[in-house]
């Protein structure tokens, strides 16, 4: 179709994977008993309270949605201890990921991140008609931060750093995350993607929203999709200096946060006691799996998220289908590594039985 870009005819449309329902017919098991712990999501549905609200706030749903989300910015505003102004709004860290791309990119210009990490970096580069230069993953798994700044040439614009990183589950340090925001030229944004920041619990890990407000090339993006078990609400935030967020918002639609979503948001964040439950839950279940495949011999990587990267030295789609005949559905990678998600104790008690099948 000659109405097409011809630069996107490799793309493929994302597909996470085949139809639940045709994996549980095909597997033999009911559409409940299949143990989801593919796609990172929280296993737990959001607190009872934010429930609440929610069902409150669909009476509105015939009404557009504050298109500014004043509420839910002024609420992380608090939360954050940043200015009202360093907070933006979309539909998920996912969006902001995309709609940064656009608003920098064009052809001739590069973007720069780790890799294997978040798939939707070098997409969105592509839709936003830059290059995408990947540099590999240290030996260890981890970002590395030498090899980031090695590849910033003079047509990058962009870098993409995912901390905790995913799949992996490894982290950048305090102090090469400095390092990184200090050595990266002022002319290339850096976008810090700490989706999974509130699940890491390493003493030498630290945020960067504080710096993202004081420096304008730099974005911090956070979600309510995965400690606060909103993933299908799409909501999520990016934390930057002023005049750089507005500068991002010129290629934002209107309307993207949902009056639900932002209703949900603002509440989830009044119970941070409740989130230090979960996320204490989720280190010792973390753990707890990280244990259980060390003493079955399975190579893994210790991990600062809600996922745990390992391979049993099987190609990853022969191991993936192997789970599967468990009723187990995870996350195959490229090569032989795999990613479990922390699931409930129950389902990580039939992700390590199904673990110990396959290698007996």
């Amino acid at each position: 179709m000659e109405f097409l870009r011809s630069d996107l005819s490799d793309i493929a449309v994302y597909k996470p994977g085949p139809p639940l329902s045709e994996l549980a017919r095909q597997f033999g098991f009911d559409l409940d008993s299949l143990v989801r712990v593919a796609t990172n999501e929280n296993p737990y549905q959001p607190l009872d309270e934010v429930r609440e609200v929610m069902a409150q706030a669909v009476s509105g749903v015939n009404r557009y949605p504050d298109i500014d989300a004043y509420g839910l910015r002024s609420a992380l505003s608090e939360h954050l201890g940043v200015g009202l102004e360093n907070v933006w709004c979309g539909a998920g860290s996912g969006e902001l990921i995309r709609l940064i791309a656009l608003a920098v990119g064009g052809p001739g210009r590069e973007a720069v991140f780790g890799w294997p990490s978040f798939a939707m970096y070098p997409l969105c580069t592509r839709y936003a008609m830059m290059t995408p230069v990947a540099v590999p993953l240290t030996a260890e798994h981890g970002m590395d931060p030498d090899g980031l700044l090695s590849a910033i040439g003079p047509d990058t614009v962009l870098v993409y750093i995912c901390n905790p990183n995913n799949p992996s589950g490894t982290y950048l340090a305090s102090g090469d995350v400095l390092r990184l925001m200090e050595e990266i030229p002022e002319r290339v944004l850096v976008v810090m993607d700490e989706a999974y920041h509130e699940y890491a619990t390493a003493s030498d890990y630290r945020g960067t929203v504080g710096e993202a407000a004081q420096r304008p090339n730099v974005v911090t993006l956070r979600t309510f999709s995965k400690i606060y078990g909103m993933a299908a609400l799409r909501v999520g935030y990016a934390v930057g200096s002023r005049g750089t967020l507005q500068e991002l918002r010129k290629v934002q639609s209107p309307f993207t946060v949902s009056s639900v979503g932002q209703a949900g948001a603002v509440e989830a964040l009044r119970h941070q006691d409740q989130i230090a439950g979960r996320v204490a839950e989720n280190a010792r279940e973390r753990d707890r799996i990280h244990r259980g495949l060390g003493n079955l011999g399975i190579a893994r990587i210790e991990s600062q998220t809600n996922y745990i990267y390992f391979t049993v030295g099987l190609d990853s789609q022969q191991t993936a289908e192997g789970f599967l005949r468990h009723g187990v559905l995870l996350r195959a990678y490229p090569g032989d590594w795999a990613r479990v998600s922390v699931g409930t104790p129950e389902e990580n008690d039939r992700f390590l039985a199904a673990a110990a099948e396959i290698v007996r």
